[in-house]
């Protein structure tokens, strides 16, 4: 960039449809030729793919106290949290626990979940498993009441 107050990026700008790196594409070509020779693939991804949404379901359903919701298709979902805020909170306490998630939608209020499609189920659970902590960990502390500075008195 030209100067460092350019250099920000928002949600979402650094990435998207349009930015493609061309060694990725042609090393995507090259294992999609390789891995699509039989139907292996394509029936692990669709396992993958309702395993993924079935589970983000649930983490929508167990969030009482926000309205989250699923987007997306097949592995290519997202987590829906209303407010950019929250997302944010998510994504960072994720993060911390070792699982690297982004954000995106028009107020930075949806997180992209878009594993592999080679991921094995072991390592999907550990990630969903630490995204589920992290949004019951992130609406928690969202909804908690703010310390009364009383001593002795827990809030």
């Amino acid at each position: 960039m030209s100067t460092p107050r350019r250099d920000v990026w928002r949600p979402g700008e650094h990435n998207g449809t349009f930015r493609g790196n061309n060694l990725a594409f042609v090393t995507a070509t090259s294992a999609l030729r390789k891995y699509w020779t039989n139907k292996k693939l394509s029936g692990s991804v669709t396992e993958t793919g309702r395993i993924l949404s079935e589970r983000l379901r649930q983490v929508a359903q167990g969030s009482r106290d926000f309205s989250l919701s699923v987007r997306g298709r097949g592995m290519m979902l997202g987590l829906d949290c209303g407010m950019g805020k929250l997302a944010e909170k998510i994504v960072r306490k994720a993060f911390q626990d070792g699982l690297v998630v982004e954000r995106c939608g028009a107020e930075g209020q949806v997180i992209k979940v878009l594993p592999p499609l080679t991921i094995d189920r072991q390592t999907l659970q550990r990630g969903l498993d630490i995204l589920d902590k992290s949004v019951h960990a992130s609406a928690y502390r969202s909804c908690r009441p703010p310390s009364l500075g009383i001593p002795g008195w827990r809030s």
